[in-house]
């Protein structure tokens, strides 16, 4: 079976080390020794890098940061097919122009060919209103079948520790 390609946006990445959510952060620790272990192909942006990177708590910043050198996975860059995938999102009224980066995330999952986009934004990106509209797009673009999930979605009963 073809090993799932699945892109972590800031806030799954970010959940890595959330203590006010220990049921997800549990869930992204496990699913991250899942990514370790190669069950799944992991991509995240030089976007998500940089959204990253503004964690206003040092020793989180400090603790994410490890989690991603840990795992060799170096971010992919944006491009313009990105932009436009993103800017079609927002066309098609399934975001707003405030939530471009969002747009971005989901665009380069799209772009990248990832199976799923894992996030916890429930508010933009993990919700039924986006998930439909994004396949609709993703589908009539040629990028094929993508879903959005939490970490939950990913994680067989019996892998968490």
């Amino acid at each position: 079976m073809k090993k799932l390609k699945i892109f972590l946006d800031a806030s799954a990445i970010s959940n890595l080390y959330q203590d006010n959510m220990p049921n997800e952060m549990a869930d992204m620790k496990t699913l991250w020794n899942m990514i370790e272990q190669g069950e799944y192909e992991m991509v995240f942006s030089t976007l998500v890098e940089h959204e990253l990177s503004r964690i206003a708590d040092p020793q989180k910043n400090a603790i994410i940061k490890d989690y991603i050198d840990q795992i060799g996975c170096e971010p992919c860059e944006l491009t313009t097919e990105m932009e436009d995938i993103a800017n079609l999102i927002i066309k098609h009224g399934i975001l707003k122009q405030k939530d471009y980066n969002d747009c971005m995330h989901i665009a380069c999952a799209m772009v990248t060919g990832c199976d799923c986009l894992v996030s916890y934004n429930f508010d933009d990106i993990n919700n039924v209103k986006t998930m439909k509209g994004v396949r609709t797009i993703s589908l009539l673009q040629g990028y094929g079948d993508i879903d959005i999930v939490t970490a939950a979605s990913l994680i067989k009963k019996g892998d968490k520790k």
